[in-house]
């Protein structure tokens, strides 16, 4: 198990230690569900100090000794800081970011690391892995896919016919954060029976299929 130098102190509750939330947490894997446990944690890290400082930076423009001296001193205008770091499979070069997962923070301060797509190789994911601080959510396979596709409707209220679904699946591909954007726009259209394959065809972008939109979004 993780030893208490990973978690802050919260209080002493009848003689008992309190700890907080992980101070570290580097999540790497599929998109979705990376954006759902910083959701997650976010949400217990607000519950503990509902006046939470939250500092988003890109792990290719944040200079390391800046954000070093954050995550190692006290703030003037806040007790409790939850700095996030996206990209990091983009950071250069993946060494200099190790010492960040080193050093001690300043009390109430928690710093959560996003990547997409980083090997277990890379210096960073190895020096999270040593502190206990590595959480992997890799994207679901073809057979769960459907499962979560279902759940993330479910959540939005959003009921779909047989046909719907499948059509549905087909133009999302095994994306769950496009079946997660797409079902935000499918909840718009809710009524009082499932929608059908019609309203799918209509309000679902078909971005499992190929097309030259990606090409000219990068000109």
């Amino acid at each position: 198990s993780a030893s208490a130098s990973h978690y802050h102190v919260r209080r002493i509750h009848r003689g008992e230690t309190v700890m907080s939330e992980p101070i570290l947490r580097l999540l790497t894997g599929d998109p979705y569900r990376c954006e759902r446990a910083l959701a997650a944690r976010e949400a217990a890290l607000r519950a503990d100090d509902p006046n939470l400082e939250r500092h988003v930076h890109f792990a290719d423009e944040v200079q390391v000794g800046t954000l070093e001296l954050d995550l190692t001193s006290l703030s003037l205008f806040a007790i409790g800081r939850h700095f996030v770091v996206r990209r990091m499979e983009k950071a250069r070069p993946p060494k200099s970011f190790v010492p960040l997962l080193e050093v001690p923070f300043a009390q109430g301060t928690y710093l959560t690391l996003i990547a997409t797509d980083l090997r277990a190789t890379s210096p960073i994911a190895k020096a999270a892995k040593a502190r206990d601080a590595l959480v992997s959510l890799p994207a679901p396979r073809r057979n769960a896919v459907r499962g979560s596709a279902k759940e993330i409707l479910a959540e939005r209220g959003v009921a779909l016919s047989s046909s719907a679904f499948l059509e549905f699946l087909h133009r999302c591909g095994n994306d769950l954060m496009t079946i997660a954007q797409e079902a935000d726009k499918l909840s718009l259209r809710k009524s009082g029976r499932p929608l059908d394959e019609d309203t799918v065809e209509r309000t679902v972008y078909p971005s499992a299929e190929r097309t030259v939109y990606p090409f000219y979004d990068r000109l």
